[in-house]
């Protein structure tokens, strides 16, 4: 079947040993949907002349590899011989660069920067911001979520976004002395509000701080926001509820499978 879908987030995770690649959108009936892909693996290019062998058995002593091959690719215009390492794990990825890197006559390694999602969406030609189409089978629930599989990319079209509900926060806190820190320093304040008018304010009891950082993990889960916004939230807001949730032992389980913070202090899914 073919499904079409605005996605609104990109991660993946580790399944049975296998990354599997997790895009959280809306479909075109305003259905919250995610769409996975177990069948990309990351990879890099190891630039060399006649090296396939030693590459693959020095690597292979560092990690897992699916496969290596040697390829032809453009630099600057010209044509060079590389191999191709393909990875079995995202994390890999950065052992077996710097093992290649170690590797009399590797001139470089080329692409082993790229964030895993990032090189997924692009060699698959995934666009954010716009409608995606593919050809899927449906696989099932998940919490709020209709889970489908793809097996085949299908290109994208323009068009206006769906309809997104948005939920902004802000928080503060306290410290008398100065800098706040979050194992010592609770946070006095959370305001939230969503873009159909609902707000509300949780505030702590005095220096515990427990019961309002319950509350406002039950409002993002009762409203079930797609969109959560707030003033440099990345850079503060959100490093500091974790780092707090964590010091006085509340579960700020804010993304739209029940789990924490990623590595960006998003919450996964929104």
């Amino acid at each position: 079947m073919e499904k079409e879908f605005w996605p609104i987030d990109i991660t993946y995770a580790i399944v049975g040993g296998v990354p599997e690649v997790r895009i959280f959108g809306i479909d075109n009936e305003n259905r919250r949907v995610l769409i996975i892909d177990k069948s990309f693996r990351p990879y890099f290019y190891v630039q060399c002349e006649s090296c396939l062998d030693i590459v693959k058995t020095r690597l292979s002593k560092v990690a897992p590899l699916e496969r290596c091959e040697e390829v032809e690719r453009k630099l600057l215009g010209k044509l060079y011989k590389f191999v191709k390492v393909v990875a079995k794990k995202p994390e890999d990825v950065r052992r077996l660069r710097e093992a290649a890197m170690s590797i009399p006559d590797v001139v470089n390694v080329y692409e082993a920067d790229i964030r895993y999602y990032m090189r997924y969406m692009i060699d698959t030609g995934v666009f954010p911001s716009t409608w995606n189409l593919a050809e899927v089978r449906e696989v099932g629930d998940l919490k709020s979520l209709r889970v489908y599989e793809v097996t085949k990319w299908l290109g994208v079209r323009g068009g206006f976004p769906p309809p997104m509900k948005i939920l902004a926060f802000d928080i503060e806190v306290y410290n008398e002395r100065g800098s706040p820190e979050a194992e010592r320093d609770p946070v006095v304040m959370i305001a939230a509000k969503t873009n159909d008018g609902v707000e509300e304010v949780f505030e702590a009891d005095g220096s515990d701080d427990r019961k309002a950082l319950k509350a406002f993990v039950e409002f993002i889960q009762r409203h079930d926001p797609d969109v959560v916004v707030g003033y440099n939230s990345n850079g503060f807001d959100w490093p500091y509820l974790f780092q707090r949730a964590k010091s006085v032992g509340v579960a700020l389980r804010v993304d739209r499978l029940g789990g924490g913070r990623s590595k960006a202090y998003t919450a996964t899914g929104r």
